[in-house]
């Protein structure tokens, strides 16, 4: 007899530490993504780290390379939640234009960043410098995310009481730089000092969904509870 396994996903939220009800959304930029040619590995990293400092992802879209989408996605998103995650489109080619659409749905210039520009210099000749000089452009007032183990930098800025943090679509290089530069400023604007959020897997074999809900109902019952099947 073949056995059925089921999957139980408890949430338990502790008492909020920093600030309550601190809501984000995601938006990772690619055609790719959505043509099927390359798998997105970013989305569960992003989730999972932001869900455990205590946000509620309300809405994770996946945009082509096109600017008015991403600026109508922007717009809205800045209305709506506290915190926005872009990833995608940073990059030296004609199709990274991630950073012209954050500019615009800020209405703020680009403007080249002296550090940046530092350190694409010591990593590149005249030529090939000069070919990736977009990446050198961040909206005025953003603040750089350095990129520790690419070339394409991140950056984040505030915008009418909502933060907006783009990094690289590269996986490797969005996680070592969600981990390395974003959380801690999380932690830091937020007041975070401890996570927020417990999470507790628990495996049940033979047993229909519905059934293992009927169990497990008083447990929903619990305050800050969520559970997942």
């Amino acid at each position: 007899m073949l056995r059925q396994e089921r999957r139980l996903g408890v949430l338990v939220h502790e008492e909020p530490v920093g600030e309550k009800d601190k809501t984000a959304r995601i938006i990772i930029v690619g055609s790719e993504l959505l043509n099927g040619i390359v798998k997105d590995d970013n989305l569960y990293p992003i989730t999972h780290e932001l869900s455990k400092l205590g946000f509620y992802i309300d809405k994770a879209l996946f945009l082509h390379d096109n600017i008015d989408d991403i600026v109508d996605e922007l717009h809205d998103a800045i209305n709506s939640v506290d915190l926005i995650i872009v990833t995608g489109g940073l990059g030296p080619t004609e199709d990274d234009i991630t950073r012209y659409a954050v500019a615009k749905a800020v209405d703020s210039q680009l403007i080249p960043s002296k550090k940046i520009i530092e350190d694409l210099k010591g990593k590149y000749t005249d030529e090939e410098f000069k070919r990736r000089i977009k990446m050198c452009l961040i909206p005025e007032k953003a603040d750089v995310l350095e990129n520790d183990l690419g070339v394409a930098p991140g950056f984040y800025l505030n915008v009418d009481k909502t933060y907006i943090f783009v990094i690289p679509g590269v996986p490797r290089e969005a996680r070592k730089m969600l981990d390395t530069k974003v959380i801690p400023i999380l932690r830091r604007i937020y007041d975070i000092k401890e996570y927020e959020l417990e999470v507790i897997h628990v495996r049940f074999w033979n047993i229909r969904e519905k059934d293992l809900e009927d169990i497990v109902m008083d447990i929903l019952k619990r305050e800050n509870l969520k559970i997942y099947f």
